[in-house]
């Protein structure tokens, strides 16, 4: 490095170091250090170490700035992703969601279409019977004899074998117990239910067959009690050829004298029931009554 000797550009009063500048010790001015090449490269050799570390800083620092940009990038690539496979999760969610609903809609369309045909099937259905049923009446109506008559049923044994079977079957679910305790007595049923007389009550539009059916029980010691149940048919008629119909879909039905007893399933005095059950119905003119048979008890 070359010596150099300085004076001050104001007044060439000779000029001394302060820090970074020639300050002049005359009139106060203060100018920079001027430096030509030589005195860079002169600084550096003798600066080496710390130009070293400055340069070593500005790499790390370079380095850093990389890898921290590099990391910012793969971070954001990471985040991008995430919210890519989240965006898709989305997506496959709401197409499942709108598929169950499509899939809801349609079922539910198929139901209220179901339910409207069936409805519609129904009513048709209803409206066929109905005709069917105005159809068989009108057919009655034009019947030479609609009224069932003793000899009507005399004369179709299985008509009578069926009617008798269903009186049976319909007694049979009534005393399904036979065993009832009365007053800390048993009461045990001794035989099955009969059919002990049967009449015929009919007009020109209806007919109803009625049967007295006695059920015996008794206790340990021989005593007995005899109970009259009264089972009732409605609605038997004849085609115009004469035959007999029995719709085996009409209901029995218990018709009940003034003595009777749930408990029981009867009453007690078949001639009570008599007077109460047939006399009564016998007393109106249209009807005409038919005694059909009675078993001698």
């Amino acid at each position: 490095m070359r010596l150099k000797v300085m004076n001050c550009r104001n007044c060439n009063a000779p000029l001394h170091l302060e820090g970074e500048k020639l300050v002049c010790a005359f009139c106060g001015a203060s100018f920079e250090i001027e430096k030509d090449a030589a005195d860079i490269e002169y600084e550096k050799t003798v600066n080496a170490e710390a130009y070293i570390l400055q340069s070593l800083n500005q790499e790390t620092a370079a380095l850093n700035k990389y890898y921290r940009e590099a990391e910012a990038q793969k971070l954001a690539k990471e985040q991008k992703r995430e919210e890519e496979i989240k965006r898709r999760k989305r997506e496959a969610q709401k197409k499942s969601i709108i598929s169950g609903i499509k899939t809801f809609v349609i079922l539910a369309i198929l139901a209220l279409g179901m339910a409207i045909l069936v409805k519609y099937g129904s009513k048709v259905s209803a409206e066929r019977k109905a005709r069917e049923k105005e159809a068989r009446i009108a057919k009655a109506e034009q019947a030479v004899s609609f009224r069932v008559t003793k000899s009507d049923l005399e004369n179709d044994p299985e008509v009578m074998d069926e009617i008798e079977k269903m009186i049976y079957d319909f007694e049979e679910s009534e005393y399904e117990e036979t065993e009832k305790e009365v007053d800390d007595e048993i009461w045990t049923m001794t035989e099955e239910p009969r059919i002990v007389a049967s009449y015929l009550l009919t007009t020109e539009k209806r007919n109803t067959f009625i049967s007295f059916v006695k059920t015996i029980f008794a206790t340990s010691d021989g005593r007995e009690k005899e109970v009259y149940n009264c089972v009732a048919l409605d609605d038997l008629t004849v085609d115009t050829k004469g035959k007999v119909k029995l719709d085996p879909k009409k209901n029995l039905y218990t018709i009940e004298a003034s003595d009777y007893e749930y408990y029981w399933r009867g009453g007690f005095d078949q001639e009570l029931l008599y007077e109460e059950v047939i006399m009564q119905r016998r007393r109106d003119p249209d009807v005409v009554m038919q005694f059909y048979f009675e078993i001698d008890t």
